[in-house]
């Protein structure tokens, strides 16, 4: 059966708790508007959702809000806080850029602290050359993002990376969720790692060039696991699934 998302807004408790009738529901609080007690979650957690789904992106108030408004940034650790003390499955979604990168340490603290089930940590996309400007460099950010990823990983939160070159990885590209493109350029188009591989947006390319690449001679395997693959169609659901056919509204 498929997973079932219901992306939480300003919509009443009822409403949601009406959703969770249904089976395998995931709930994607990224964008809710509403503050609900721990007794509204220990009642959501009757009804069993597969998971719920937050963000941080940053480990401090200023760099978050900066992003999802004023606010932002305490609602998501109460939220988070709420919803781990109801024993409720927590996905937690970091989207890297040029400003945060290095709160990766910070964050995964942050998750170790809120026993979290999984984090996804996704490189941040431009589709023109204004919002180019939130792209980090390669080079500076991925020391912190891999800092972060294994310091999570060490506690047993479930780590994927998406939207990086596995070039960059290291042995981290196990956690890598492979996607259905293909890297292409240079030196992507030589790649045994390439299909699977999103290797460089345009974007990227124009504002940073290539030479953060590099040619890999083995394509990395793909950490697999009942657990992982949970996770897997999870996050890809919620990559899939349309807001205005999924809402609880």
């Amino acid at each position: 059966m498929a997973i079932r998302i219901v992306r939480l807004g300003a919509q009443p408790l009822t409403a949601v708790m009406d959703a969770l009738s249904h089976s395998d529901v995931v709930l994607d609080a990224r964008a809710m508007r509403l503050d609900w007690s721990r007794g509204d979650w220990g009642l959501i957690a009757t009804r069993t959702p597969r998971a719920v789904v937050l963000c941080l992106d940053a480990d401090v108030a200023s760099g978050h809000d900066h992003a999802h408004g004023d606010g932002a940034h305490a609602r998501a650790i109460g939220t988070l806080r709420d919803v781990g003390s109801a024993g409720l499955n927590v996905i937690v979604t970091t989207t890297i850029t040029r400003s945060n990168a290095r709160s990766a340490m910070g964050i995964a603290a942050e998750l170790t602290r809120a026993r979290v089930a999984a984090w996804s940590l996704s490189l941040a996309q431009a589709e023109d050359a204004a919002a180019a400007v939130r792209l980090p460099s390669l080079g500076v950010a991925m020391p912190h993002v891999l800092r972060g990823a294994d310091a999570a990983g060490r506690t047993g939160i479930e780590v994927c990376l998406r939207g990086f070159p596995r070039c960059v990885l290291g042995p981290y590209a196990r956690w890598a969720i492979a996607t259905a493109a293909e890297a292409h350029g240079v030196p992507c188009d030589d790649c045994t790692a390439r299909r699977g591989c999103p290797g460089l947006a345009p974007s990227h390319r124009e504002r940073f060039g290539a030479r953060e690449l590099r040619h890999l001679d083995v394509a990395p395997a793909e950490a697999r696991s009942p657990t992982r693959d949970a996770l897997r169609a999870t996050l890809l659901a919620l990559d899939d699934e349309a807001p205005a056919r999924t809402s609880a509204d």
